[in-house]
């Protein structure tokens, strides 16, 4: 284990209910100690050849860096999306929130 550092994990999703479902469902299955939604996300992209923009929430998903390709695979087999953003960075932080992510 790396000191002071976690994983982080962002993916956004249609609904405020699918992201209050994968919070919820992460969380409860001890994937990630924290997820913060994050409402009203005007997102634009390409999809299937056509220019597209919805409202989303984003998710970030705080986690351990022994759990987060867990995570990671989790995600991509429940999101609700065929093929979700899953992004996925170690980052530093403090000695205290890493002991309480990994509590």
């Amino acid at each position: 284990m790396k000191d002071n550092q976690l994983t982080l994990i962002y993916t956004t999703c249609d609904s405020l209910e699918s992201a209050k479902k994968l919070a919820k469902h992460v969380v409860k299955k001890s994937l990630a100690k924290c997820v913060n939604i994050i409402p009203c996300i005007h997102s634009v992209y390409m999809w299937e050849g056509d220019l597209k923009e919805a409202e989303e929430y984003g998710l970030i998903f705080k986690t351990s860096l022994s759990k987060g390709n867990l995570l990671i695979k989790w995600l991509a087999e429940n999101h609700p999306y065929d093929s979700p953003a899953l992004l996925k960075s170690d980052v530093q932080t403090t000695q205290e929130f890493q002991s309480y992510i990994e509590s």
